[in-house]
């Protein structure tokens, strides 16, 4: 097969007026294209961190080996994937999704004060949600879609003079009842021109 740059992707987001990273009720509609913009029901989050998005496929498995020891087959114990980025805003959005919005405590802004927030942390996991993840690199987009996305851990958190407070999540992607947990949507962004004679 020849080579085709076209295939080359780069995982810069897709950020113009909303985020690159959206979330929504498990349930919600799935985006079917790497394209499509999302309907509202999702909610777009702001500034993603410089390390931008890390997926993880993990699979654990067991050697079957015959009486010489060698490989006979292999068997698939367990199969996890992760995906991990950092949200740079400290936003209503990125800490629902943190600790569950029944944990957050939003007062709007007044003429006299800015908008305030109570965050309560504890021994909870926030509700699963549905992630999804846009890049576009020139014509080409890509997408990680995950149907139902539990927040599991947080990464340690520096409060610095000279840094942005930055929240690291990791997001372990459950099987959404078809036997899958993770979608990977790619758009190459190179149609077939209508002109060209097929024939």
């Amino acid at each position: 097969m020849a080579v085709n740059s076209q295939n080359v992707y780069v995982g810069k987001p897709d950020q113009a007026t909303t985020g690159a990273v959206a979330t929504a009720a498990v349930g919600t509609t799935a985006p079917t294209t790497a394209s499509e913009v999302l309907p509202a029901a999702w909610t777009h989050t702001g500034y993603v961190g410089e390390d931008g998005l890390t997926v993880t496929l993990d699979r654990s498995t067991t050697e079957l080996k015959d009486w010489a020891g060698s490989n006979v087959r292999v068997l698939l114990d367990e199969f996890k994937s992760t995906v991990q980025y950092t949200e740079m805003e400290t936003s209503y959005e990125s800490m629902c999704r943190m600790v569950g919005e029944d944990n957050v405590t939003k007062t709007d802004a007044t003429s006299s004060a800015g908008t305030k927030m109570k965050v309560s942390f504890g021994p909870t996991l926030p509700p699963a949600r549905a992630f999804c993840f846009s890049m576009k690199d020139e014509d080409r987009r890509i997408r990680v879609y995950i149907p139902n996305g539990q927040l599991t851990e947080v990464d340690n958190v520096s409060f610095v003079r000279n840094e942005a407070v930055k929240w690291t999540f990791t997001i372990e992607a459950n099987d959404d009842g078809t036997g899958h947990s993770i979608y990977l949507l790619t758009d190459d962004g190179a149609p077939i021109d209508s002109d060209t004679d097929t024939e």
